[in-house]
């Protein structure tokens, strides 16, 4: 009996680990998405710090997030806030906004692939 009362309380603790994984994962992607939401056009002189901050910002979260989400996406996530720092730097406005879509497809992807859903 006392093995069955050890592996209920293991399963509890393993759920409450994925939902506290799960939680954190999406929370990281909104915050980059509003972030990504918020840069101005790349002629505007705020935008380049903006950019730099969502930079900082994402390099701090995805050591993270390496820890669960697939590699490909983290990278792809990376790349394309390099792509924004850099758009904003030269104020490229089409590779920017190119490259703002792109980030906001790789952050959708991380938060489904982290989203719980019930399965009937």
């Amino acid at each position: 009996m006392k093995s069955f009362a050890v592996s209920i309380v293991l399963v509890c603790l393993m759920a409450v680990g994925i939902l506290l994984n799960c939680s954190y994962i999406n929370n990281v992607g909104e915050k980059i998405e509003a972030a990504a939401n918020q840069l101005p056009d790349p002629t505007s002189p705020q935008c380049l710090d903006l950019a730099k901050a969502l930079e900082s910002e994402w390099e701090d979260q995805s050591k993270w997030v390496h820890i669960s989400v697939n590699h490909t996406i983290v990278d792809r996530i990376g790349e394309q806030i390099a792509t924004l720092v850099a758009c904003a730097e030269c104020g490229d406005l089409h590779s920017f906004y190119t490259a703002r879509a792109l980030l906001l497809d790789a952050v959708g992807d991380m938060k489904r692939l982290e989203r719980i859903t019930a399965v009937l």
